[in-house]
Formats: C-alpha cells, sequence, structure tokens
C-alpha cells in the first residue's frame, strides 16, 4: 500500500470518527452551527426597532446658478477661475479617488488645462477633512481667518453665508450601533464552538487516546487535519446560514460572496487559535475556561486601535490577533453600508474610518498560518508529562542532530559481561558499572539472525530542561524474542513508559537504536506499526462509539485490507468475548469488557507485538502479580517467614548483607548474587486488603469455615522474603 493511500485511508477513517462524535450528540452540534447565527438574528431584531429617517435634497441655489461645463459662454469665466486660484497659490479638491472621479478629471483638464497646476485629488472625505482641519488650511499671505485683524485692511467687506448643498441621503443610526457592537456580539457567538473545538482536542490528549492512536500507525498530521476539515465543513455551514439570513437586512449592499469570504476566514483563524491553545493544556476543563478567556480576550486590542487617529501601523499588529482584526473589518461593513454603497470586491480596498478592510481580511488569513505553525512547535517542544520541558530551541537542535547521528548496527556478546558507557548516568560521580546478560539457546539466536525478535541497543533518553539534564533509559539493551512473554517491572521514574513510548515511536531517543523484526525504530517506524499492538494501562476507547466501530477504526490504523475488515472484527469479537455487544457503546459497557476491547484493538490486524502473543486475551492484564505468572523471562522466587520469629529479621538480613560484602571482594564466595542470578532483594508485610481477597478466595473452595479462617490466619501472620532472579538460574 503507497504511502498516500494509507494517509488516505487514515484520513477518513478519522473524519467517520469525528462524525459519529458529531452525530450521537444532535444538540450539541447543532447549537455549534446556529450559535453564530443566533447572535446575527439578534442585531436583525435590533434592524426592525431602529427607525430611518431620509433627508431630501437641500439645494440652497437660485435658478440659472448652474450652468452646463464646456459651453463657449462659461469658458472664458472658467479660465479666469483657475487663473485666479493659481495665482493665490490654491486648489480646487476632487473627492474620492476613484476610477470615475479621475476619468472626469481627465477630461476636465484637456478642456481646460490650467486645472492640471490647480486640481488635487483627495483620497476620500476623511483626507479631506484632516486637511481642512490642519494649519495650512484658512492661512494667507495677505488674508487671515482671525479673531484680531494683523493688519489695518480687512478682506472681504461683504460676506454672504448660504448652507452647502447636500443631496438626499438616509440617516441609519442602526449601523453606528453595528458598528459599535457587531464584533463583541459575534465572538460571544463564536464562544461554544471554539470551547467545543478547544474541549475535543484536549479531551483526547487527556485520556492519552491521541497517543494511543498514534502507536497504533496515526500519523500526528492526521490527527489535526481531521479536525480541521471537520470544523472547516462545520463553519462554512454556519458562514452560509449568516450570509443567506442576513442579505436582506445587515449586509443589503454589500457583496455576498465577500460577506462569506469574511466570515469563512474568521473561522479558520479561530480553528488555529483554539488549536494553539489547545496544546497548552493536558485537561480539558482547564483548557476549556482558560481557551474561551483567551479567546475572548484577544478581542480587547480592538478598542485601543479603534480610532481613526491611529497609525496603521498600530492596527496591523493588533489584527495578529484574529478576534481584533475581525472587529475592525466589521467597521468597514458598518460605514458602507451606511452609506449605501456597500463593501464590494472593486472597493474593498478603500479606507473607512482609518481602517482598511483588504488588510483586515488578509491579516485574519495571515493569522490562520501563523497559530497553524506555532500550534506544530509548541504541540512537539513540550514533552508533556513524559519526563519535563524541551528547551525553546530544542525542535532545531533535535533536527540537526538527527543529521548528524549515526546508525550503528552491531551485536553485543552473548553471555558475557559487558561495561557499558557511563556517559549521561542520572547520578553525577556513580562508578562505572557491570551488568550481566543472561545466555540464550541455539533457538533464540537463530530468532535474531532471522530477524524476530525486538533488539535494544545501547538506548538513551535524556530530557533536557532549564534545571539541567534528567537521563530517564540509560543505555538499555534488552532482546526480546518471538513467542514470548515479557514484563518490565520497576518504580515509577524507572523508565517503562519512556522505552515503550521509544520503541513505538512517541519519543526519539537521545542515542543508540532498537530493531523491531529487523527494522529500525528511527528510520522504519511506519513499517514498524503495520504490526505493532499496544495495550495501554489505560483504555484509549471513546464513550460514544461501538466496539464495532472501534475495531474497524483501529483495522484500517493498521492497514487491514478493506475487502477483509468485517471478517476481521467479526473474528476478534468473538476471541475476546464480546459478539453479544458488538453494537454496544463503548459507555455501557463495565470495566472487564471495556479491557477485553482494549486487547481485541491491540490484536486485530495480526500484531506481532502484541500483550497476549502466547496467551489467551480473556487472562491479559496490567497487574504486576499477573505479569510475573505469565513471564517468560525472569521470575520472584517468595519465602514465607513466620511472624513469631520477626525479633530474628534483623540477624537475618545482617547475615545476609556481610554474605554480598564479602562477595564483593572475593569473586569466590559461595554466596555471590551473579552467581545465583539474584537481581534484589525484600520483604513484605502482608497488608489486609490481602487478607480480604485471600479469605474471599478461599471460601469459593472450602465448605468448612473453620478451614477458610486457619487458612486466613496463616496469611495473615507471616511475612514474604522475596527474591527477584532469572527463571533460568533456577
Amino acid at each position: 500500500m503507497s504511502e498516500m493511500s494509507s494517509s488516505r485511508r487514515q484520513l477518513t477513517a478519522m473524519l467517520h470518527k469525528n462524525w459519529l462524535l458529531k452525530t450521537r450528540h444532535p444538540f450539541t452540534t447543532l447549537a455549534e452551527i446556529l450559535m453564530p447565527m443566533i447572535v446575527m438574528m439578534l442585531l436583525m431584531g435590533v434592524r426592525t426597532r431602529v427607525d430611518t429617517q431620509v433627508h431630501p435634497v437641500q439645494a440652497y441655489v437660485r435658478k440659472g446658478m448652474f450652468v452646463e461645463v464646456g459651453k463657449s459662454e462659461v469658458s472664458p469665466s472658467i479660465e479666469n477661475l483657475l487663473e485666479f486660484i493659481l495665482a493665490r497659490n490654491e486648489h480646487l479638491a476632487f473627492v474620492p479617488d476613484t476610477s470615475e472621479t479621475r476619468k472626469m478629471f481627465g477630461l476636465l483638464c484637456w478642456r481646460y488645462p490650467l486645472l492640471q497646476l490647480v486640481g488635487r485629488i483627495y483620497e476620500d472625505e476623511l483626507a479631506l477633512e484632516t486637511y481642512i482641519r490642519s494649519d495650512v488650511y484658512g492661512s494667507h499671505d495677505s488674508m487671515r481667518f482671525s479673531p484680531k485683524p494683523d493688519s489695518g485692511r480687512i478682506y472681504p467687506k461683504n460676506i454672504r453665508i448660504v448652507p452647502f448643498p447636500t443631496r438626499e441621503y438616509t440617516d441609519d443610526e442602526f449601523e453606528s450601533i453595528v458598528k459599535a457592537v457587531m464584533g463583541v456580539l459575534y465572538l460571544l457567538g463564536f464562544l461554544f464552538p471554539v470551547s467545543r473545538l478547544i474541549s475535543y482536542s484536549a479531551f483526547e490528549k487527556e485520556q492519552k487516546i491521541k497517543e494511543g492512536l498514534q502507536m497504533m500507525g496515526l500519523k500526528s498530521v492526521i490527527f489535526y487535519l481531521s479536525w480541521f476539515i471537520t470544523y472547516l465543513l462545520q463553519f462554512a455551514i454556519s458562514s452560509a446560514i449568516i450570509t443567506a439570513s442576513t442579505m436582506n437586512s445587515l449586509f443589503l449592499y454589500s457583496d455576498k460572496s465577500l460577506v462569506f469570504v469574511y466570515f469563512f476566514s474568521f473561522s479558520l483563524s479561530a480553528i488555529m487559535l483554539s488549536f494553539l491553545i489547545s496544546t497548552f493544556f493536558n485537561r480539558a476543563k482547564t483548557a476549556v475556561a482558560v481557551g474561551t478567556l483567551s479567546f475572548l480576550g484577544a478581542f480587547l486590542p480592538y478598542y485601543s486601535v479603534n480610532d481613526p487617529a491611529v497609525p496603521m501601523l498600530w492596527k496591523i499588529l493588533a489584527s495578529l490577533l484574529s478576534p481584533a482584526a475581525f472587529a475592525l473589518g466589521t467597521v468597514n461593513f458598518a460605514d458602507y453600508e451606511r452609506a449605501h454603497v456597500g463593501v464590494r470586491w472593486t472597493n474593498m480596498w478603500q479606507a473607512s474610518s482609518g481602517v482598511n478592510f483588504l488588510i483586515c481580511l488578509l491579516m485574519m488569513l495571515l493569522d490562520t498560518i501563523i497559530y497553524c505553525a506555532f500550534g506544530l512547535y509548541f504541540e512537539k517542544v513540550p514533552s508533556q508529562e513524559s519526563g519535563g520541558c524541551y528547551l525553546w530551541n530544542a525542535l532545531f537542535t533535535n533536527i540537526a542532530q538527527m543529521k548528524k547521528m549515526p546508525f550503528h548496527h552491531f551485536n553485543l556478546p552473548v553471555g558475557t559481561y559487558e561495561k557499558l558507557p557511563h556517559e549521561g548516568s542520572q547520578h553525577v560521580g556513580e562508578e562505572p558499572f557491570v551488568r550481566a546478560f543472561e545466555p540464550i539457546s541455539m533457538e533464540m539466536k537463530q530468532f535474531e539472525i532471522d530477524g524476530r525478535c525486538i533488539k535494544l541497543r545501547n538506548l538513551h533518553k535524556v530530557y533536557v530542561s532549564k534545571k539541567g539534564k534528567f537521563c530517564a533509559v540509560n543505555y538499555l539493551n534488552l532482546s526480546l524474542y518471538e513467542n514470548q512473554i515479557v514484563a518490565l517491572l520497576g518504580h515509577n521514574g524507572a523508565g517503562k513508559s519512556t522505552t515503550i513510548s521509544m520503541l513505538v515511536g512517541l519519543l526519539p531517543p537521545t542515542s543508540g537504536d532498537a530493531l523491531v523484526f529487523g527494522k529500525n525504530i528511527i528510520t522504519e517506524m511506519d513499517e514498524i506499526r503495520k504490526n505493532l499492538g499496544v495495550c495501554p494501562q489505560h483504555d484509549i476507547l471513546f464513550p460514544e462509539l461501538t466496539v464495532k466501530e472501534h475495531l474497524l477504526m483501529f483495522a484500517v490504523l493498521k492497514g487491514v485490507d478493506r475487502h477483509c475488515l468485517e471478517s476481521k472484527v467479526t473474528e476478534m469479537v468473538n476471541e475476546v468475548g464480546l459478539a453479544d455487544k458488538v453494537n454496544s457503546v463503548v459507555g455501557t459497557l463495565s470495566g472487564g469488557m471495556k479491557r477485553k476491547l482494549s486487547v481485541g484493538i491491540a490484536l486485530i490486524g495480526n500484531s506481532k507485538t502484541s500483550p497476549g502473543s502466547t496467551v489467551g486475551a480473556e487472562i491479559v492484564n496490567h497487574h504486576v502479580p499477573m505479569a510475573e505468572c505469565f513471564s517468560d523471562v525472569g521470575s520472584e522466587v517468595s519465602f514465607r517467614l513466620p511472624a513469631t520469629s520477626s525479633s530474628l529479621f534483623a540477624n537475618m538480613f545482617r547475615e545476609i548483607e556481610s554474605h554480598i560484602r564479602r562477595s564483593g571482594a572475593n569473586s569466590g564466595s559461595s554466596f555471590a548474587k551473579a552467581d545465583y542470578a539474584i537481581e534484589s532483594y525484600g520483604i513484605s508485610v502482608t497488608t489486609l486488603e490481602e487478607v480480604f481477597l485471600k479469605v474471599a478466595g478461599q471460601s469459593m473452595h472450602y465448605d468448612d469455615p473453620e478451614q477458610c479462617d486457619n487458612e486466613a490466619a496463616q496469611v495473615s501472620h507471616g511475612a514474604l522474603l522475596r527474591l527477584s532472579a532469572s527463571k533460568d538460574a533456577f
């Protein structure tokens, strides 16, 4: 199967999963789509309550005052007027700067050449008003508009004032309301779908679902792309509904396609902003609370820059927050609608109230790209719960190291002691140590030759943080053979999860490498995941999906042929004992059934590295006693110590420790841990919980209560001495 075909199948499976999650909550999904439109409907309701006042034409002219330009009888007067203006170093203003105005100006200049010297075209009414308010306007060498004359002459002697003629216009106060509140109201309507998107992303991270999907072969980019496409379609529907419902009220004169593009562009930036916010949180509730407040807070810079006197540069910087860019764009909509012109593709680049609509639109598209880039970066840099936080430049450092990292494939001697590198140890100043390698059979050696094993070779992982370096896995060498069950036991922080994370491709190793059935975990992880089955401690299940839907989705992720999907799912539900629950949603299953489903997910697709290669799925679990019982490598030997002899325990341990110290000085000692393959020893006291479980289990087999009580007494009056060892040594 080609890489493109595999990615397409994974994307289809993820989109189908998202569709099922949406349809299982129909009212919530419907609210996400309609909430922005409901806010716009509130504005439409206000529209019906605000009256408009039509002002008729006010000419203030006498008959014969206007003459047709170009007539011969008035041309001399126009020429004289132009000469007078030129002599006084003044000019004629033409507003606004449009193609029609420039065409008219060109025709007039052709008829009256002097107009080229005295004519000036202003960009809009705001530019002309700025000039009129400036100090240059209203002053001249021989005449000043001043309350006190600065010379003995006053010009002119006779002053007559008439109102400036105006054309018919409509005074619509509603557009002033829209200009003030539309941006913030629409953002309030957007809070719910944005909070849901943040919740989905953070929930799958909190429940380890994302990590589980990646372990099963899902590419990280496919995971985010599926949610992006899902909400892209959802917001496209919302934008189309808003455009259709407001075309005859709020945006009567504007181009409807431009209205759709504007709202849709903001939706794109909102999706990416939600994704960026979710990368900083591992808890869904915290992410939703902080994310919605951050989304609303991104609107606040609008109030600081929504002033014609504010330079355009500051408005562009504020537009790096897409809610502020969207709110600034609504100013243009309100101004152009109030002028009965509307925002169109032909005039979208013309500024109004100091705001350029085209810049707002382009800034929202740029914000989408910026948020996406930062989201991908912060998704990689923090290590979340895997052992610390990388430095800010760790992404670039890792890329450089990956190019320089040599992959040395070597085999360590079997059955000998190997002195491993000590560099990077967690404890500074630690003495060099020696590790023993358990001898293997000829069959296992053949497995190594055939590549039927998992071989870890000097696997090393160091986390770098501001506090320094922390070694999580210290040059681990281990061989796991086919048809064996291996249990990794250790305390918290021992490196178990980090080792597994490196084997499944969630974390890159600092140095060293590993081969999984002959394939390198660094260069061939996609091939490894096709045969990889992982059953983590936490169920990676969706409560809204059925058993069958889970198995189908994970089978597709593992590359199972589409023609075999149904048969593989049927076979697996029968194997794990969930045939009668195949169409039941996971939220209704018991804890044991969920574990069975998790095992089925790990086994489906003929996984070779799965939690149950040689045992039935019904007995596989993650508890330590069961892991000890079914492990093929290593064991734990237990001796029962009577509680009545507890006073002798101290002497016994002193004797053991003295033998160990002597064995270090004398390799021929009769008691050497290496000779008996003993890794460690310890003592434990039976707890009340163990007594209860023992009694409950014994009562199922004994009819005589006294016999059961005697067994319980024996359990409660003893302690266990445990020696962790290798099975082959006994």
